[in-house]
């Protein structure tokens, strides 16, 4: 059988960090990179995602934090969606309160500190599978 990892691995997906967290931010990135083999850019706030999803930077998947100085990231989703964006966007707060609200949107959401099945599943999504 093959491990989600591996699977997560062939699919070299393409990820934008969106966090201000600089230490947080890094780990993640250096994580999505060297564990799962992603393709990882990222941001430290939402007008600089906003940026590169404007200038046509290819992404499979967004990670963006919740609470952020400036525009937070429920205000950048509806950004994002006012643009035409149509990137998978998966919110990152530890939080609970945050959680409904994503639900109530309609976003997917990522409890910090991350949990690895949870996270897996997102990224296995970016190809399709599942982890079942």
């Amino acid at each position: 059988m093959i491990s989600a990892i591996s699977k997560i691995r062939r699919q070299h997906c393409r990820v934008l960090v969106v966090d201000d967290e600089d230490e947080f931010r890094r780990a993640f990135v250096f994580r999505l990179r060297h564990q799962y083999h992603a393709d990882v850019d990222d941001a430290e706030e939402a007008l600089a995602a906003l940026t590169k999803v404007s200038d046509g930077d290819a992404f499979d998947l967004i990670l963006m934090d919740v609470s952020m100085p400036g525009i937070d990231g429920f205000e950048a989703c509806k950004a994002m969606r006012a643009r035409g964006v149509g990137i998978r966007i998966v919110l990152m707060s530890a939080h609970e309160e945050n959680r409904a609200k994503a639900k109530g949107l309609g976003l997917q959401f990522l409890d910090k500190p991350l949990n690895d099945r949870s996270l897996e599943e997102i990224l296995l999504a970016c190809g399709g599978g599942s982890t079942s």
